[in-house]
């Protein structure tokens, strides 16, 4: 979001350059929020679901942001990205810290790895797709990847036996 999502607003949606610096503004305080309420949605609803429920909130917040009708809803869609994948990288971090398939430091080096690779090569790629289409149809397929997040949630746990996974019970 941080190099595209201004470019959106900017170049698709015809906004000012103050405007368009908006859509970062919105992911941007979203994550944050997110990031301080992931340790009770943990809690709540167990990792899994905090991560499929992430990956869901991502993608249907940049299907909105693309296909919102007008420059509010899109910033609002932008906040819904920032807001579902809040919690996921650092769910990650501390899932590869309880891998029993490797070392904790591999595991999390892999992560990390994979995290820096992401970073680095996921705006290139986005731009040479955007180049050839549109970035509208870039950023879609960010949105499958965001709904890749939510069918693969399972990986980040072995099951609801686990103390990480279990949510706290309810009362009524």
């Amino acid at each position: 979001m941080a190099d595209w999502s201004g470019i959106y607003l900017r170049d698709v949606r015809a906004t000012d350059t103050a405007t368009a610096a908006y859509g970062y503004a919105a992911f941007s305080l979203c994550m944050a929020i997110g990031r301080l309420t992931g340790d009770w949605l943990v809690g709540r609803f167990g990792t899994v679901l905090a991560v499929r429920g992430g990956g869901i909130v991502a993608a249907a917040g940049l299907a909105t942001a693309l296909l919102a009708p007008f420059v509010g809803l899109t910033l609002v869609g932008f906040a819904g990205v920032g807001l579902g994948l809040s919690i996921i990288v650092p769910l990650l971090f501390s899932a590869a810290a309880r891998s029993r398939e490797m070392p904790s430091s591999t595991a999390l080096a892999a992560v990390s790895t994979l995290g820096y690779l992401g970073f680095l090569a996921g705006p290139p790629i986005l731009g040479v797709v955007a180049h050839s289409t549109t970035i509208g149809i870039a950023l879609w397929l960010v949105v499958a990847l965001c709904v890749g997040i939510a069918v693969l949630a399972g990986s980040v746990g072995s099951g609801r036996s686990e103390a990480a996974n279990e949510p706290l019970p309810t009362t009524n």
